[in-house]
């Protein structure tokens, strides 16, 4: 199994170094008759060999440092999806082709054709990779205000699991919002429903649309036994059915599966549905498009009798202060 290539800043270089060689970006070919370079955005190139290899995590990260190398006012604080880019954080919504930052001054915070500015008095930052970002539980909180608890979710579940940041922290920035502010309830809900157990952002993604569409709570990574031995660890599990969530990110975004190990992928979840269909298991399963919209997964799960009650009952009462 192949692993793609992971984006560092050293890889881009401005349009104006190149042709202070006498490099054109634009035309320059390889011996196969292919672009040497690719624009990541105006001004800013990266080579064509590199950006091929890159997932499309890695793209927008590039293309966030690739805004920071053009930036005309000083370093800019990125912030929502460009925070969550340069940490790492995954996002269920696709990448932006625009960038994110927080000002102080009220009449810079605006739109522009790259650019996404909102105003923000506390402009609390940290550095990482050379770039003034939020932090990620602000990043996360940025998030789910402004795009919703799915979002929010698949941020928070990935931060949490790899230590980025915690449940408490994620609580505090919660308790800075001031009651009433759109999407605040949200993020309320967000710190009652975050689980580090769940092992991709499908999974997450999933999670989030069974808690809106009213599904029964799942436990996670239940594991599953017969009498060759364990099976595995179901991504989901209700009383006598498990919910599977297929898709490259359950294997992880960072390999490129050949077609050869594409099937042996499938043969291997083919026996291991097989066998949890011999202990008398019913089994689910659904795709990131069925998780995205939700029906597509919503119609697997009736087709193997899990119903949806009247009234959301994961979270009885929201206390963003616990």
């Amino acid at each position: 199994m192949s692993r793609s290539r992971q984006f560092e800043p050293h890889m881009l270089v401005t349009s104006r170094s190149l042709r202070d060689v006498s490099q054109e970006p634009r035309v320059l070919r390889d011996e196969q008759g292919d672009r040497t370079w690719t624009m990541v955005r105006h001004g800013v190139c990266i080579r064509s060999s590199d950006w091929t290899s890159l997932g499309t995590d890695d793209r927008h990260r590039a293309f966030v440092h690739a805004c920071a190398l053009m930036a005309r006012s000083g370093p800019p604080l990125f912030s929502h999806y460009s925070a969550a880019a340069v940490w790492g954080i995954p996002v269920a919504d696709p990448w932006p082709r625009k960038v994110h930052v927080l000002v102080r001054d009220s009449t810079r915070a605006s739109r522009s054709g790259l650019v996404v500015r909102r105003e923000d008095e506390e402009c609390a930052y940290v550095e990482r990779d050379g770039l003034r970002v939020t932090p990620p539980s602000r990043t996360v909180l940025d998030l789910t205000r402004d795009t919703g608890l799915l979002n929010g979710l698949v941020a928070a579940d990935h931060a949490v699991r790899h230590g980025l940041c915690s449940r408490r922290e994620l609580v505090a920035e919660v308790e800075r919002v001031a009651p009433g502010t759109p999407g605040r309830s949200d993020c309320g809900h967000l710190v009652e429903l975050v689980d580090p157990v769940s092992a991709s952002p499908g999974e997450s993604l999933s999670r989030g649309q069974m808690f809106l569409l009213r599904f029964p709570r799942p436990r996670l990574q239940v594991p599953h036994h017969d009498g060759q031995g364990l099976i595995g660890y179901v991504d989901f599990q209700w009383e006598g059915v498990v919910g599977e969530f297929d898709g490259a990110s359950k294997y992880g975004t960072d390999f490129a599966q050949t077609p050869e190990e594409m099937q042996e992928t499938l043969v291997r979840e083919k026996v291991r549905e097989d066998r949890l269909r011999a202990t008398g298991t019913r089994v689910a399963r659904w795709l990131w498009d069925d998780a995205f919209v939700g029906v597509g997964m919503a119609r697997a799960l009736h087709a193997q009798g899990v119903r949806q009650s009247p009234r959301r009952i994961w979270v009885e009462g929201v206390n963003v202060s616990a």
